[in-house]
């Protein structure tokens, strides 16, 4: 190499110079010699770049609602989230009428207390008045609760959603009179829950053994939840 023209070079180990540049640059120590400069053996910085961004097709879709969430418009109520309200609706009732059974009645404040825990204070008057001349007579000692397949949401409001479902209410010793019918029910979210005889925010608002029946709460245009 040209840069040990005259004489020969042991660059110092210790030289604070980088180890290749030290090595061209004391060779050229000789006044006869032609020192070529280097460019530094550092690497080359590389800008930083973004991340790349997050193709929103790999973003978590959200969940389905809870029975104990209200979404903020009523008409996101599909028949998958009405059937798991009603299904817990149900399960409140079979409830109700083991204690009904027991008492012999709605004499206690207990049995009052969760009748009005499944529903509206209107519905409640209609539905005890009902259970005592219809299901009472009839109701065995062991009820169990209605089981109910929602077909069909055919409205909503502010207020309620409606639905239609197939309902049996065989296991409280309803008679055949009601079998096989389809039910309109209208649920609210209007109730004090979740809690231990409703784990729902909704209450049933009108309960109907038929179709195409007046839904008063499909004329309210807010709700109090």
């Amino acid at each position: 190499m040209n840069a040990t023209v005259g004489h020969t070079c042991d660059p110092s180990p210790t030289s604070s110079w980088r180890p290749w540049a030290a090595a061209f640059v004391a060779c050229g120590s000789n006044g006869d010699a032609e020192v070529t400069p280097i460019e530094s053996d550092d690497a080359t910085a590389v800008e930083p770049t973004d991340a790349p961004a997050q193709d929103p097709s790999d973003e978590s879709a959200p969940g389905p609602l809870a029975v104990d969430e209200v979404p903020e418009d009523l008409a996101e109520v599909d028949v998958d989230l009405a059937q798991r309200i009603v299904d817990e609706l149900d399960a409140a009732t079979g409830a109700l009428a083991d204690q009904v059974a027991a008492d012999g009645g709605f004499s206690s404040e207990a049995a009052e207390v969760h009748l009005r825990s499944i529903y509206t204070a209107r519905s409640a008057a209609e539905t005890r008045t009902i259970w005592e001349e219809v299901l009472l007579p009839g109701m065995p000692d062991d009820p169990g609760a209605p089981v109910s397949r929602v077909t069909e949401v055919v409205g909503s409001s502010g207020a309620c959603v409606v639905v239609e479902a197939k309902r049996d209410y065989s296991a409280l010793g309803a008679g055949d009179d009601l079998a096989e019918r389809t039910w309109t029910l209208a649920l609210t979210p209007t109730g004090d829950g979740p809690n231990e005889r409703n784990v729902t925010v909704w209450l049933i608002d009108t309960e109907a053994a038929a179709v195409d029946v007046d839904v008063p709460c499909l004329a309210e245009e807010t709700t109090d939840a």
